[in-house]
């Protein structure tokens, strides 16, 4: 299995302090900070279910040291920026 994001419509978010460790993103998580988008959700989702994931849009998705920290612990795949 493996799961690729093909939503090119969502709005480019910059980097911010909720995507710089995995424990801030899993706090912006739990308080639905506004600079975490859909896709980060659902990459983080696969990373935590061991699924490799590919982002097929140009967004910062998993471009962000929080997301490859958690792919690098668990030992899963990142890959992408836009197909």
């Amino acid at each position: 299995m493996v799961m690729l994001w093909c939503g090119s419509t969502e709005v480019l978010t910059e980097l911010d302090d909720v995507h710089k460790t995995l424990h801030s993103f899993e706090e912006g998580l739990k308080n639905d900070h506004p600079a975490i988008t859909p896709s980060m959700i659902y990459a983080y989702a696969s990373l935590m279910s061991g699924v490799p994931f590919g982002n097929g849009a140009p967004n910062l998705t998993v471009d962000m040291p929080a997301l490859l920290e958690l792919a690098t612990d668990r030992g899963v795949p990142v890959c992408g920026k836009g197909f």
